[in-house]
């Protein structure tokens, strides 16, 4: 019989007039990968930073093995044994892995002139062996990988005799490898007397994790259920139990690909891109994909003119254009949305919800000094299905928006508009099935009424749902190219992986 760890009675938190959760019961046992799924902005995040004590419920109990707690903070949680890691890490540059992981141990604290530098460095390397990271404890926290740093935020939680791992969406940032090598991580974890709960959009992660599922709705818990459903099978139950949902591979299909839209010769972006020459016609989108994110990042900054491109041209049917700034890729009718975690997010967290959405377009839609309200409110209504607030919610700050509100709100702000081209940086990343289906339909739609589309992902699938021709681009250089029902995920990792014997085990 399976011993309970943690159970949730009647929760509820809500924020002013806004209720994020609404009486929620749930349990998770002992040695258990627990998942909780639901579309976007319905409190799976709010969820875990409640059980992490980062937030307190307005209502409701939490019990950890079978005892009533109360959590004033974080570090209760952590002194209980719970864990968590946030979608995005934070890791201090100037320190090295050891000083990182030691800085986060709870016994540590207020040490001061006990510490003993040698024990812990041992302690944690000793640790670090046992989990078999393939780290080195001396490495600058600045030269981390994504990867790398699950490796710190797992040595504090493990060094912290943890009972309870929380993670938010730990795959988002992780390219295919990587997040294999993780899964293997929590599965070696959970054999070890871990439970984790984690949340994600992808049917393929709960599929290889999770032992049980839940289904957020609302705020609610809908149902939970035994994972032991075969892939197919989970991906239709859970498209039902989520509703309104329609599954990427039921969509229509592509329109054909037209005439030359833009042409890259010769591109060059420093340190990482050599010598890049690739064309996008009409009525299509170009799927751009890889293994080294940081590269491809610093390509689709530099196509809207964000970091500089030290060699290269740039054609606009067949005619040279300049492009070192974005009001020159707009001007050309270039839009660009760039990922939510990037160098250069677009969306501003002190401004209203509506003054986001039409921040780049105010001098074309307000030519005169004068804001009319109700142009924005038309605009609001226009894009109601990508962000589906209340009336009263668009003047709200876009600081409390959830990640997957955040990418639908950058996505509705350059469909709002016309554009010849349209680049975007990880657009379905974070998105429920639902919120997906929506935008793959409108990226369709806005194809084969004539748009030109460039979209770059570090998931393959993804690319494989999405594109309608894909390139792979490793070393600086072009792998590969894949067309219409070619483009399949182990196609892609295959090109990927091309003059990559390091990633063969």
């Amino acid at each position: 019989m399976r011993k309970e760890l943690l159970y949730l009675n009647w929760i509820t938190k809500s924020y002013h007039d806004n209720i994020i959760l609404k009486y929620v019961n749930l349990n998770v046992f002992e040695n258990e990968i627990f998942a909780i799924v639901g579309r976007n902005a319905v409190g799976k995040s709010t969820l875990l930073k409640l059980i992490g004590g980062y937030i307190a419920p307005d209502k409701g109990t939490i019990y950890l093995h079978e005892k009533k707690i109360s959590l004033k903070n974080h570090f209760d949680a952590l002194a209980l044994g719970i864990y968590s890691i946030h979608s995005s890490i934070e890791i201090i540059p100037e320190m090295s892995v050891f000083e990182n992981v030691y800085l986060g141990l709870i016994e540590n604290r207020n040490s001061g002139f006990l510490f003993n530098k040698k024990r812990a460095y041992q302690k944690i390397a000793h640790t670090a062996q046992h989990l078999m990271l393939p780290i080195s404890l001396d490495k600058s926290g600045r030269f981390l990988t994504a990867l790398e740093k699950y490796y710190v935020e797992i040595l504090r939680a493990v060094l912290n005799r943890s009972s309870l791992l929380l993670i938010d969406e730990p795959f988002m940032t992780l390219n295919n490898t990587e997040t294999n090598l993780l899964k293997k991580l929590l599965i070696k974890l959970k054999s070890q007397g871990l439970s984790i709960i984690f949340t994600s959009h992808k049917v393929i992660d709960l599929y290889e994790l999770a032992d049980r599922i839940c289904i957020l709705k609302s705020g609610k818990t809908s149902v939970i259920f035994e994972n032991n459903y075969t892939y197919i099978d989970l991906q239709n139950k859970l498209i039902d139990l989520l509703s309104g949902c329609q599954s990427a591979s039921k969509l229509p299909a592509e329109a054909k690909a037209g005439e030359e839209e833009l042409r890259i010769e010769s591109f060059c972006v420093p340190p990482y891109i050599q010598d890049l020459s690739f064309v996008l016609h009409q009525h299509e989108i170009l799927g751009i994909t890889g293994l080294n994110s940081l590269a491809l990042n610093n390509l689709m900054d530099s196509l809207w003119g964000l970091t500089p491109h030290t060699k290269g041209k740039i054609f606009l049917k067949g005619k040279p254009i300049l492009i070192n700034n974005p009001r020159q890729a707009l001007k050309n009718k270039i839009a660009y949305m760039s990922d939510v975690d990037s160098n250069y997010p677009q969306i501003i967290q002190n401004l209203s919800i509506l003054n986001n959405l039409t921040l780049p377009f105010l001098e074309r839609i307000f030519p005169h000094p004068i804001i009319h309200p109700r142009m924005e409110n038309y605009l609001a209504v226009q894009n109601s299905q990508f962000i589906p607030f209340q009336k009263n919610q668009w003047k709200n700050k876009a600081q409390n928006l959830s990640y997957g509100m955040e990418k639908m709100l950058a996505l509705a702000r350059w469909f709002s508009m016309k554009h010849n081209i349209l680049i975007l940086n990880e657009p379905l990343k974070g998105l429920d099935l639902d919120s997906r289906s929506k935008i793959i339909l409108h990226l369709r739609k806005l194809a084969a009424n004539g748009t030109s589309i460039i979209m770059k992902s570090m998931d393959f699938d993804d690319v494989a749902e999405c594109a309608t021709r894909a390139i792979v681009i490793e070393s600086g250089k072009i792998q590969g190219e894949v067309k219409g029902t070619n483009i399949t995920t182990d196609k892609l990792l295959s090109l990927s992986l091309k003059n990559r014997e390091e990633f063969y085990v």
